[in-house]
């Protein structure tokens, strides 16, 4: 390996102290012979150092604060904390991970193993029309008790196409009442080459009107995250009810809120935006009067570096889009980048991007302007857009974010 000179030992100049030179005066006080040059070590040649993440793993599996060496040391109480918020990032993220893949099957289609992400699906929204006759919930009721292969009890066929037709199934009433209506040759046929078997269940369970909504997805999520903390949020045997109700409840404390941009001398800011982390449920208000807003649950949130904002820009000017994606990231920020999961309506993004989708929200610390990415839109679904707003992300106002009161 070639080292620079400016870094080699034999190529730099030493001149020590005048105490330390030779006397010319004294006869008996002759310098010595300089040693040969210790030669010069390969950096391979050098013992590796373990990865910053073992370290950071490493630490957080011991006290260092009663070790009287490291005991408050902000450099190892600094590298204590981010260890540990890395391991619960990384715990939580699993967890949702876990609670896509409950909702996504697996099915049986033809002799084959496949996943679908399930389909967005609210109490009241009217059921589109199809190819298919009668979607009535007592003729459903009939298609999963003439195929119920593994004889659940009939009470809980009933409940599980009454969840799944309020949006609010268990990922496995929503994986029985699809896999129900396959098994009765109800999967529609491909329309052209481009249609997927994942595609083709998920219409499927639109044009049955089954699926899971927002608060019902976040709800599935919150449980798997935070276990017990979350079971509010679980409520009657329909498992209906406003989740952002709940969340208002003792058993949720409250982590960043934004004020009221209506009233006269609100801030425009979200406040105490830096302690929202992936587990937290955060809600939307409607921007339309008497509709109902929209929740999500955070699985990641950072703070940009010029490289990610960098990225994120271009990313964003590729988009379709008629904001002012350069005046937006052209802000000093800071911008905090949260990707969140939930369950979307199909008004923003269309029918092929509608239910499950891990979406990128942006934060502009500075001015309290978010962008949002849209996988499609209506007319040009398959191009992703990018779309700014003061109120909040996703075409709606940020409203607050929540944990259970019970997590640390």
């Amino acid at each position: 390996m070639n080292i620079p000179g400016a870094y080699r030992r034999d190529l730099i100049p030493h001149n020590p102290p005048a105490s330390a030179q030779p006397s010319t005066t004294n006869p008996n006080n002759s310098a010595k012979p300089a040693p040969a040059p210790r030669p010069l070590r390969d950096v391979s040649e050098l013992p590796d150092s373990p990865p910053l993440d073992i370290v950071f793993a490493d630490i957080t599996n011991q006290n260092l604060n009663d070790n009287p060496m490291y005991a408050n040391n902000p450099v190892t109480t600094e590298a204590t904390k981010r260890a540990t918020e890395a391991k619960r990032t990384a715990d939580t993220q699993t967890k949702l991970n876990v609670t896509l893949g409950r909702f996504s099957g697996p099915y049986k289609v033809d002799g084959a193993t496949v996943s679908a992400t399930p389909m967005f699906r609210m109490n009241g929204d009217p059921i589109p029309k199809s190819d298919t006759p009668n979607t009535s919930t007592e003729e459903l009721v009939k298609i999963c008790t003439k195929t119920n292969k593994n004889h659940v009890p009939a009470n809980e066929l009933t409940s599980a196409v009454t969840n799944a037709r309020m949006g609010r199934p268990t990922p496995k009433q929503l994986v029985l009442v699809t896999q129900a209506l396959i098994d009765a040759g109800k999967l529609p046929p491909p329309k052209s080459a481009n249609d997927t078997v994942d595609m083709r269940i998920r219409q499927m369970q639109r044009n049955w009107g089954i699926g899971v909504d927002c608060a019902g997805y976040v709800r599935e999520g919150a449980v798997a995250v935070h276990g017990d903390g979350a079971q509010p949020l679980v409520k009657g045997t329909n498992r209906s009810g406003a989740i952002h109700d709940i969340l208002q409840t003792p058993a949720f404390k409250k982590v960043a809120f934004k004020e009221d941009v209506s009233k006269e001398g609100a801030d425009p800011k979200v406040h105490n935006f830096h302690d929202i982390r992936a587990g937290d449920i955060i809600h939307l208000d409607s921007k339309k009067s008497n509709a109902v807003g929209h929740n999500a649950i955070v699985y990641s949130h950072e703070v940009a570096t010029d490289a990610m904002r960098d990225e994120l820009w271009n990313r964003a000017a590729r988009t379709t889009h008629v904001c002012d994606v350069n005046g937006f990231f052209r802000s000093k920020g800071p911008f905090h980048v949260l990707n969140v999961d939930s369950s979307w309506g199909v008004d923003l993004a269309g029918v092929a991007h509608g239910g499950f989708r891990r979406d990128t929200w942006i934060y502009d610390e500075s001015t309290g302007m978010w962008g949002t990415f849209l996988p499609g839109t209506p007319f040009f679904p398959n191009t992703e857009a990018f779309i700014t707003d003061q109120e909040g992300p996703y075409n709606h106002k940020f409203k607050d974010a929540f944990r259970p009161a019970s997590a640390k």
